[in-house]
């Protein structure tokens, strides 16, 4: 099979097609979305081993499984937990220490073929191109919506702060669910019960939180951030960090989003170089159809 694959640098290669374990399913991958992540890794800002395909956004349809049907469309949440720690226990999978991301601490989607454990996979019905990539658009909607474990009152009154995708995705969750939410990167001091970041400029959050407000921290960024203790701690704000939001909700409330402004370009395998230098400036998704 074709794939994308990380040698001190990316190459596409043919490689062999996964064998899957006992408890995974073989999956052909149809659409797969590049994040920021890949980019970093295809960077070399982030250690992988070589040989490690990358990619982790991705839906597809069932090659071979215990579990599923063979040609059962499906997506999948590209986070793999432990299973035996306490967050695990408690079902709070994505707050499991140990997991592993695909792409990165195991093979990805970007190639035709990937072998997933069944409790990561999520049928849906996909029936044309656009289906696919919705469905592979799924993991960074349940990463916008996680600002919901921020534990958000329906009364509160909501900023986000950023002029980045992510950010206008996650106004759109929020607008969609009927919160009281505004967007930018300027506002007015003490104006807010709840900021959301997406960038930098933790100061200015704060400054333009209500006393005793909260700032949820939602992006992942590869330098250290700082801020000011002295004004977080005279406001007496809370902070609060947040990963995904539950997958089988997000992938219900896709088909009711507006999200196809944010898709850019599609790329075929044999243009996946190209793909992966697509998304610099994070303005678009780029996906990739690993068949011609």
């Amino acid at each position: 099979m074709k794939a994308l694959v990380y040698n001190n640098g990316i190459q596409l290669c043919s490689t062999a097609k996964p064998r899957r374990e006992q408890n995974e399913s073989l999956i052909r991958v149809m659409a797969s979305g590049l994040c920021r992540t890949d980019n970093w890794i295809a960077q070399g800002k982030i250690p992988v081993t070589n040989g490690r395909i990358i990619g982790h956004e991705f839906s597809g349809i069932i090659e071979d499984s215990n579990r599923f049907t063979k040609g059962t469309t499906v997506a999948v949440f590209p986070f793999i937990s432990c299973g035996q720690c306490q967050s695990c226990i408690n079902n709070n999978y994505s707050m499991c220490p140990y997991k592993k991301q695909l792409g990165w601490h195991c093979d990805g989607s970007f190639a035709q073929y990937i072998s997933v454990p069944d409790t990561n996979i999520y049928a849906r019905e996909m029936k044309t191109e656009n289906d696919f990539i919705m469905y592979a658009y799924a993991e960074p909607v349940s990463a916008s919506l996680g600002v919901l474990n921020g534990d958000i009152k329906e009364t509160d009154k909501v900023f986000i702060w950023g002029d980045n995708r992510i950010a206008e995705l996650t106004y759109r969750c929020l607008k969609l669910l009927k919160y009281d939410v505004s967007i930018g990167m300027q506002a007015d001091d003490d104006c807010y019960d709840v900021v959301i970041e997406t960038c930098n400029n933790y100061n200015d959050m704060i400054k333009c939180l209500k006393p005793g407000g909260k700032l949820i921290i939602k992006s992942r960024r590869l330098q250290d951030d700082c801020f000011s203790s002295l004004l977080a701690v005279n406001k007496s704000i809370e902070m609060k960090a947040t990963n995904h939001y539950d997958f089988e909700y997000t992938l219900d409330l896709l088909p009711k989003l507006d999200y196809n402004d944010l898709w850019g370009k599609i790329y075929k395998m044999n243009d996946a170089l190209k793909f992966i230098d697509s998304d610099g400036k994070e303005s678009r998704k780029s996906f990739l159809l690993p068949w011609e």
